[in-house]
């Protein structure tokens, strides 16, 4: 028994830790995007090239989420743990976040927006 235990800290054993507990919840997601969406329409009020800097934090959260599908090991942790329904979350937060950007643009530009404030 007392030469089991040096045995097993030399032999390499698989570990699995959750992940899930380090990604952001499905909630959290959800609200980013929103908040994002919030903020790139109503900085439009201001400038609506101001808008234009969402499409650029879009790409970085595009970027983000390419890169986690690619990372085989997390990719199937996720889709374990969570389900494919993380990543359809993380789609809906790319398109609001998109959405958001070319929603000011275009309303912002066309000046029916600021139109509305008085």
């Amino acid at each position: 028994m007392k030469y089991l235990f040096p045995l097993a800290t030399i032999l390499p054993f698989p570990a699995f830790a959750e992940v899930s507990d380090k990604m952001p919840s499905l909630i959290e997601i959800l609200f980013t995007g929103v908040g994002i969406f919030i903020v790139a329409i109503a900085v439009s009020f201001i400038r609506w090239w101001l808008s234009a800097i969402f499409i650029f934090v879009g790409a970085l959260y595009s970027i983000g989420l390419i890169s986690l599908w690619q990372d085989i090991q997390m990719r199937n942790a996720l889709l374990d743990e969570q389900g494919w329904y993380y990543f359809a979350v993380l789609g809906i937060e790319q398109f609001l976040i998109y959405a958001g950007g070319l929603g000011g643009i275009y309303f912002g530009h066309k000046g029916k927006i600021n139109k509305l404030v008085p």
